[in-house]
C-alpha cells in the first residue's frame, strides 16, 4: 500500500509538472518559440477523443490534455472549451460547437510554434492573440481551404451535408488560401465572410459582408455565447484596426482593407458597433436564446464595452450595406443555395438506383422463390407417386402401420409422436421442445450412406401460448462428431431452406432482405475443445417487431442440417448420439419463460454393407 501511494503522488507530480514546464519554460529570449498544449477547459454532452495512434475514442473529461495527433468529436448539442496553453493562455482559446470532428496536426515545433488543427465538419470559434514572433504560426485547415491566423477572433464552420465552408471574421485578420488555389489568398477582415465550396473537381469562393440572419441559422446557443462573451476583447481590436483603416484612406498605397473612401469607412464602423447586437437580437427572434437569457448573457458584457457601444436589446440598429456590397452578398447565399440543390439532386440520383437495385433484387427473389416452388410441387408429385406405388405393395396392416407413422411426423396432424420406437425423436421433460430426426430412413437409420449425404435434424416446439407466449428461443445441441458434422456453410449461405419461412418466425438473415420478414436469428458451431469427436450448435431466434407468439400445437422452427463424413473401410455399424443440452425461451421483454437443462438423447445409426 505505501510503495503504490509513492508511486501515485511520483505520478501526480509528474502530470503537474508536464503543463508547468510549458508555461515556466525559459524566458531569456522575448523572442522564444511558444510550446501550446490544448487542455479542456470546459465541455458540455458527449465528447470523445481518440489518441494518436488509437483506434478507439473515450470519453473526454475536463482539464484533459491533447497531442498531435489526437482527434476530438463532439455529439449533438455538445461543445468544448480548449485552452491553448502557453505564456498568454488565458488569451487563447478554442471553442468547438456541436456535431463536429477535429484533428490536432500539430501543437509546437523545435524551429516556432507550429499549431495546426484540421476542422472536417462542424463549427469552432476562435481566439487566438499570442502570435508574436515570426516563426510562429496559427493554422485551421478545412476540406477545401487553409486559414492563417495572426492574433485574431474568428468563427469557421463546414457543413456536414454539403462540404461548404464558412469563415467569419470578427476581430484581426485571417488569409484564407483554398484548395488548389495558392495564388488566391483572401485576407478577411471583421465582418467579413468568405464561403468556400467545393464540386466538379472546383473550388468556388464568394466573400461578402456577414449576412446576420443567414449565419445565426445554423450557430449553436453554445457558440453565439461565446462570441457574445468576447465583445469587450472583440471592440478593443477593431478600434485600433478601424484607426489604421482611417490613417490609410486618401493615401496613394495598396492595400487589402475592405474600405476606400470616408462613406465606406462610416458606414463600416458603423457595421462593426452593431454586429453583435445585431447576433444577440437574431439569437432571440430565431428561438436560439429566450429574452430573459440574453438579457442575462448581455448585462455580464456590458460592463467591459465603452460608452456608446453596450448593447442595448431595446434599441439594435441595422447593419447597412451598399448595393454592391448586397449584391456580394446575394451571390455568396446563391452559391451556397446552387451547392445544396446540386447535393440535394445528387443525393436524389443516388436513391434513385438504390430503389432500381431494389427492385431489380426482388425480381430476381421472386423468380427464385417461383422456381423452387414449381421444384417442390415436382417433387411432391414424384413423392406422391412413389407412395401409392409403395401402397400397392403393402398388406392393409402395413398400410395402416405407414398411416399411423406418417401421421406422427405431422406437427399439424395433432398426433403426438412417439417416444421411442427407435429413437427418432426426443421430448423433453417438460414437453416443451422435441427434435425429429429427417433422413431416407425415418427409423433413425442410414444404410450405406456415401459420403455427404445429407439430411436434417428438425426442431419442433409446442406449449408455448397465453402468458407463455414467446418472442424467442435459444436452442443448444451437441453431438458426436466422428462420423458426421454440421452444415454451417450450407446454413448461412441459402439460408431460407433451414428456417421457418412464412410461419412463426420469419427470419431475415444478416445481409439479406426479406419482405415481411420480422425476426433475426443467429447460429453458433463449434467441433473443437476438451472432447474433438463432439461438436455442438447453438442458434437462437428473436423477433424484432410485432407482439409474442404461441405456440400451441408441435410446430417445426428451425431444420438443421448435417452431412455424412467419411466412414470406415468395410462393413460395420456406427451409432451417432444427438443430445439437446439446454433450450431457453424468453418472453416480450427479454425474460425467461422456459429455461431448462435436457439430458435426453437421440441415437442415428449408420449401417454400412459390403
Amino acid at each position: 500500500m505505501i510503495i503504490r501511494k509513492i508511486l501515485l503522488s511520483v505520478l501526480a507530480l509528474m502530470l503537474l509538472a508536464g503543463p508547468l514546464a510549458v508555461l515556466t519554460g525559459s524566458r531569456d529570449a522575448a523572442a522564444a518559440a511558444l510550446k501550446r498544449v490544448a487542455v479542456l477547459k470546459e465541455l458540455k454532452g458527449d465528447v470523445k477523443v481518440k489518441k494518436s495512434g488509437g483506434t478507439k475514442a473515450f470519453k473526454a473529461f475536463k482539464k484533459m490534455s491533447l497531442n498531435e495527433g489526437d482527434t476530438l468529436t463532439t455529439g449533438a448539442g455538445a461543445s468544448v472549451v480548449l485552452e491553448l496553453s502557453s505564456k498568454d493562455a488565458d488569451e487563447d482559446t478554442v471553442t468547438i460547437g456541436e456535431s463536429s470532428q477535429v484533428d490536432f496536426t500539430k501543437l509546437s515545433d523545435a524551429k516556432g510554434t507550429k499549431s495546426k488543427m484540421n476542422i472536417w465538419a462542424g463549427s469552432m470559434w476562435v481566439k487566438v492573440k499570442s502570435i508574436s514572433n515570426a516563426g510562429d504560426t496559427f493554422e485551421i485547415e478545412t476540406p477545401t481551404s487553409i486559414m492563417g491566423v495572426r492574433g485574431t477572433q474568428f468563427f469557421v464552420s463546414v457543413s456536414p451535408v454539403t462540404g461548404t465552408q464558412h469563415t467569419a471574421v470578427f476581430a484581426g485578420t485571417v488569409q484564407v488560401t483554398p484548395a488548389g488555389k495558392a495564388r488566391e489568398a483572401y485576407y478577411l477582415y471583421p465582418a467579413q465572410n468568405l464561403l468556400v465550396a467545393a464540386g466538379e473537381g472546383n473550388v468556388q469562393s464568394q466573400l461578402s459582408f456577414l449576412g446576420v440572419t443567414d449565419f445565426i441559422k445554423n450557430l449553436s446557443p453554445d457558440l453565439i455565447a461565446k462570441i457574445i462573451q468576447d465583445a469587450a476583447n472583440i471592440n478593443e481590436e477593431n478600434e485600433a484596426m478601424l484607426k489604421k483603416m482611417s490613417e490609410q484612406i486618401g493615401r496613394d498605397v495598396p492595400s487589402t482593407f475592405p474600405v476606400n473612401d470616408a462613406d465606406s469607412l462610416e458606414r463600416y464602423q458603423h457595421n462593426i458597433d452593431h454586429l453583435i447586437a445585431n447576433i444577440a437580437k437574431q439569437a432571440i427572434d430565431k428561438g436560439k436564446f429566450s429574452l430573459e437569457d440574453m438579457k442575462k448573457l448581455v448585462d455580464a458584457v456590458n460592463p467591459g464595452l465603452p460608452d456608446g457601444k453596450k448593447i442595448d436589446l431595446s434599441k439594435v440598429e441595422e447593419l447597412k450595406f451598399s448595393e454592391q456590397e448586397k449584391a456580394e452578398m446575394e451571390k455568396a447565399a446563391k452559391l451556397e443555395r446552387e451547392r445544396l440543390a446540386k447535393m440535394n439532386e445528387e443525393r436524389k440520383k443516388a436513391e434513385e438506383a438504390r430503389k432500381k437495385q431494389e427492385e431489380l433484387r426482388k425480381k430476381l427473389e421472386f423468380e427464385k422463390a417461383r422456381q423452387a416452388e414449381l421444384n417442390r410441387l415436382e417433387e411432391e408429385a414424384l413423392k406422391k407417386a412413389a407412395e401409392e406405388a409403395l401402397k400397392k405393395k403393402l398388406t392393409e396392416e402395413e398400410k395402416k402401420r405407414f398411416e399411423d407413422d406418417k401421421k406422427a411426423l405431422d406437427p399439424d396432424s395433432g398426433v403426438k409422436p412417439p417416444t421411442g420406437g427407435g429413437g427418432t425423436v426426443i421430448t423433453t421433460p417438460d414437453t416443451a421442445a422435441k427434435v425429429i430426426l429427417l433422413s431416407p430412413a425415418s427409423s433413425g437409420t442410414l444404410t450405406n450412406p456415401a459420403p455427404g449425404t445429407a439430411f436434417n435434424l428438425e426442431l419442433q416446439l409446442q406449449g408455448f401460448e397465453n402468458a407463455r407466449s414467446i418472442s424467442g428461443y435459444q436452442v443448444r445441441l451437441e453431438y458426436e462428431s466422428g462420423h458426421i458434422e454440421f452444415q454451417y456453410d450450407r446454413f448461412l449461405s441459402d439460408p431460407l431452406p433451414y428456417r421457418q419461412s412464412k410461419g412463426i418466425f420469419d427470419v431475415e438473415p444478416e445481409g439479406a432482405s426479406v419482405d415481411d420478414a420480422q425476426s433475426v436469428d443467429f447460429v453458433k458451431h463449434s467441433q473443437s475443445g476438451p472432447d474433438p469427436q463432439r461438436g455442438t450448435v447453438l442458434y437462437a431466434v428473436s423477433k424484432f417487431k410485432g407482439n409474442t407468439v404461441s405456440v400451441r400445437n408441435w410446430t417445426t422452427v428451425v431444420k438443421l442440417p448435417f452431412t455424412v463424413r467419411d466412414l470406415p473401410a468395410g462393413a460395420g455399424s456406427y451409432d451417432v448420439k444427438f443430445r439437446i443440452a439446454e433450450i431457453i425461451a424468453v418472453n416480450a421483454d427479454g425474460q425467461p419463460v422456459q429455461n431448462v437443462k435436457i439430458g435426453s438423447e437421440l441415437n442415428l445409426k449408420l449401417v454400412k454393407t459390403n
